[in-house]
């Protein structure tokens, strides 16, 4: 062998080693970014004929709902949640006081998916309808409590926080208000107010204004004309607007006016269709919608 082979084969292993050390780089940089990615957690405003329902589903694969899409809505929400292949609720916020709008926990609790625990607002009206929801939860050994303001929920190994804003335990208006709920999850908050309507929005701004602002905004009242004030915007910042809303019942043209002026980008169930809210947390939130 001259040396002219010898230099040639020197140069072929040469070439060798280095696509060998280039590919193990590679390797292990894709390994360690896969690895680094944070995990994400998704809220699901779904599409409703009539009332809301909003899904969350935490890094490790826990499920609140909050409110149940109500009477006419509750079959569609038991769908949704089968397509979504949810086998297990571990937290069911039924924040209307609206019987309207808490009606679909029949169907659900006929659906045969397990509910861990619920939590449900102070009001009491002596409605025989609720009455008999109430006592069939509790014949079904489900863990219920009637929560307020400052109550916490951390459901399972998630670093995802549900808190309840309002009404306080005290207020008088406890026995009268929708809960309103916040999500905090790293530096993404999302304020699901879609139950708080006009008379109970002074008395939040007042008494939590610090805990309003928010990435992500379920707009009070289905978008209704009344709610979603200038101060109550001012304060909570949004970026997105959630609308949970159908076409027999399209927002207020002065709701959007308010929204739009405030900055925020708007999405509606009615026309996006079910709206998905996606973060880890970390970076923006991701917005999706089913129809788009």
């Amino acid at each position: 062998m001259n040396a002219q082979q010898r230099a040639s084969i020197a140069a072929i292993l040469g070439l060798i080693v280095l696509a060998g050390v280039t590919f193990s780089f590679f390797w292990w940089l894709r390994k360690h970014q896969t690895a680094t990615v944070p995990p994400t957690m998704t809220v699901t405003f779904l599409e409703l004929s009539s009332g809301s329902c909003t899904l969350i589903r935490t890094t490790d694969n826990r499920t609140i709902l909050v409110n149940d899409g109500g009477d006419v809505s509750g079959q569609e929400v038991v769908r949704s949640l089968h397509k979504a292949r949810i086998t297990q609720i571990d937290l069911l916020v039924l924040a209307s006081p609206s019987l309207s709008e808490i009606g679909g926990t029949t169907a659900l609790l006929d659906s045969r998916i397990p509910i861990k625990s619920i939590w449900n607002s102070g009001v009491d009206d002596g409605d025989p309808t609720r009455e008999r929801l109430i006592r069939r939860i509790r014949l079904k050994r489900i863990p219920y409590r009637v929560v307020h303001a400052n109550e916490k929920a951390a459901i399972g190994d998630s670093a995802m926080r549900l808190s309840v804003l309002w009404p306080q335990q005290r207020s008088p208006r406890a026995s009268l208000d929708p809960l309103i709920c916040r999500v905090d999850f790293g530096q993404t908050a999302i304020l699901l107010a879609g139950s708080c309507n006009a008379a109970a929005e002074p008395y939040l701004v007042a008494d939590a204004p610090e805990d309003l602002a928010c990435d992500i905004l379920q707009v009070p009242d289905h978008g209704g004309g009344d709610g979603t004030s200038l101060e109550f915007l001012r304060l909570a910042g949004p970026a997105t607007a959630v609308i949970s809303c159908t076409p027999q019942e399209p927002p207020d043209p002065g709701a959007l006016h308010r929204l739009q002026a405030a900055g925020a980008g708007i999405w509606r169930t009615d026309m996006q269709g079910a709206v998905t809210v996606t973060t880890n947390g970390v970076s923006a939130p991701q917005v999706t919608g089913a129809k788009l």
